[in-house]
């Protein structure tokens, strides 16, 4: 997957290029999140699809940072079985 070309702020692709560059003020997200794409066999971390967004509501995302709600996300994600519960 390859960065968007387009002129806007905002750019999806391989998370390994929309975390880039450094200190743009700019996070990158995984969608899906990357434990679903490790749990499911999908690409590596870098390699996974994600979106930049400003980092206020990548904070509101249920799989971002290490509170009790992005620790139960994550932990659903890992176990395929419980997928039902998100798509």
């Amino acid at each position: 997957m390859h960065k968007g070309n387009g002129g806007g702020k905002y750019r999806g692709g391989a998370h390994g290029e929309t975390k880039e560059p450094k200190g743009d003020g700019l996070d990158s997200h995984h969608m899906p999140a990357a434990q679903a794409n490790e749990a499911g066999g999908g690409p590596a971390r870098d390699d996974g699809p994600a979106i930049q967004m400003e980092p206020e509501d990548h904070k509101d995302t249920m799989s971002n940072g290490s509170g009790e709600d992005a620790k139960l996300y994550s932990s659903l994600l890992k176990n395929p079985e419980t997928w039902f519960y998100f798509f």
